[in-house]
C-alpha cells in the first residue's frame, strides 16, 4: 500500500467520529459511553496539594490587638479589605471546603508583632471546627486546637520576646496530621482526614506576662495608630496524607 493511501486511510479513521469534523475537535466531546483510563500519579500520589487558600486580616482597627493579657485572646482578623472568606456573623473566622476524605491540611500565618518591654514573648496557635453551622462555629468550646501542644508548637514565651522591646513577623506552621500530643487528639486527626466541607478556623494569641504588651497585626497605642498601617496573611493547603 502506497504511503499516500496510508495517511488517507489514517485521517478518514480519525475525523470519522460525529464528534470531530473539519479536522477540528468539536466544541464539547461526548464521554459518557467511553471509559478513561488515568495514569496513577494523574490522581495524584502521597503529599501532593489538591486544594489552597490565602487569606489576610484586612488593616487597620478591625485588624488590631494589643493585649497583656496572660490568657488564650482571639486574633482580630476583621479590618478593612479583608479576605471574603470570613462568615458575615463572625469576622474573626475564616472558612475552608475540604474536598477530599483523604487529605490533612496544612495551617500557615505571617503576623506582625511589636513587644513592649519584651521582658518575656508569646505565642500563637490555631483552633478548628468541622462545621458550617453558625451556632456550631461560633462557639469556642467545639474547636479542638490543632497541633501537637495545647500552648502551641512554642508554648507562649518561645516565638518572640526576651531581647527588649522588639517589631518582628511572627509566623507560625500547623498540620493537621500531627496529632496525639496535649492538643489535637487522634480522633480529630482521624476526622479531620474523613470529612469533607465547609470548615472554620481561627488564630489565638498570648502573652507569657503581664510585664509585656503585645500589639498583634496593627500598633494601636497613638503613635502609629493609621500611619504604618499593617496586616497578617494565612495560607491554608489541603494535600493526600
Amino acid at each position: 500500500m502506497s504511503r499516500a493511501r496510508d495517511i488517507a486511510d489514517f485521517n478518514a479513521s480519525l475525523f470519522a467520529d460525529d464528534e470531530i469534523s473539519g479536522n477540528k475537535l468539536a466544541s464539547t466531546l461526548d464521554l459518557s459511553s467511553k471509559t478513561l483510563t488515568l495514569p496513577d500519579d494523574v490522581d495524584g500520589g502521597q503529599g501532593l496539594i489538591v486544594n489552597s487558600r490565602s487569606y489576610n486580616s484586612g488593616y487597620g482597627s478591625g485588624a488590631r490587638l494589643g493585649t497583656s493579657s496572660a490568657s488564650w485572646s482571639t486574633l482580630q482578623i476583621g479590618g478593612t479589605n479583608k479576605d471574603s472568606f470570613a462568615p458575615s456573623d463572625n469576622s474573626n473566622i475564616r472558612s475552608f471546603v475540604k474536598r477530599r476524605n483523604d487529605t490533612h491540611l496544612r495551617i500557615k500565618g505571617w503576623v506582625p508583632t511589636y513587644n513592649s518591654n519584651g521582658q518575656t514573648g508569646h505565642g500563637m496557635r490555631v483552633r478548628m471546627v468541622l462545621s458550617n453551622t453558625s451556632s456550631v462555629y461560633n462557639s469556642n468550646t467545639n474547636y479542638f486546637t490543632v497541633g501537637l501542644l495545647s500552648d502551641g508548637m512554642a508554648k507562649t514565651w518561645g516565638m518572640a520576646g526576651y531581647g527588649g522591646a522588639t517589631a518582628a513577623v511572627s509566623s507560625f506552621y500547623y498540620d493537621t496530621a500531627h496529632g496525639g500530643g496535649t492538643a489535637q487528639s487522634t480522633s480529630d486527626t482521624a476526622n479531620v482526614l474523613a470529612y469533607t466541607g465547609t470548615l472554620h478556623w481561627y488564630v489565638q494569641c498570648y502573652v507569657h506576662s503581664n510585664a509585656d504588651t503585645v500589639y498583634f497585626i496593627d500598633y494601636g497605642g497613638g503613635i502609629g495608630d493609621n500611619q504604618n498601617p499593617k496586616y497578617a496573611t494565612f495560607t491554608i493547603e489541603e494535600y493526600i496524607a
